[in-house]
């Protein structure tokens, strides 16, 4: 397997399959070395046996790290900038002091 897009290693990593242990209970975090993750390329696999080489999917959609970016993508969490916040009372300020200014200005001038 093929997994430089996601760890950055340039050779590629040996999985081996699940052990034939009868009432085997699935740890994600102990069969790290049977997990393939999304964006890994498979480069060869091996039947052992008759048996054909069979996948187990464990995680789909948003739940996996490409669809949480998609998701983050698709549906952005809302985001208050408080300098674009600021940035418009100073400039409401300014404008205020500016007519105040306009209006003192008027009246001595004529």
């Amino acid at each position: 397997m093929n997994e430089g897009m996601l760890t950055g290693e340039s050779t590629p990593m040996i999985k081996s399959s699940l052990p034939d242990i009868p009432y085997y209970t699935f740890n994600p975090k102990d069969c790290a070395k049977y997990i393939l993750s999304g964006g890994t390329v498979v480069k060869k696999t091996m039947a052992v046996g008759s048996t054909p080489c069979i996948a187990l999917v464990t995680k789909t959609g948003f739940l996996t790290l490409k669809g949480s970016l998609v998701r983050d993508i698709l549906y952005p969490k809302e985001f208050k900038f408080v300098f674009y916040t600021d940035s418009l009372k100073f400039l409401g300020i300014m404008a205020g002091i500016a007519l105040a200014g306009t209006f003192y200005t008027i009246p001595t001038l004529m």
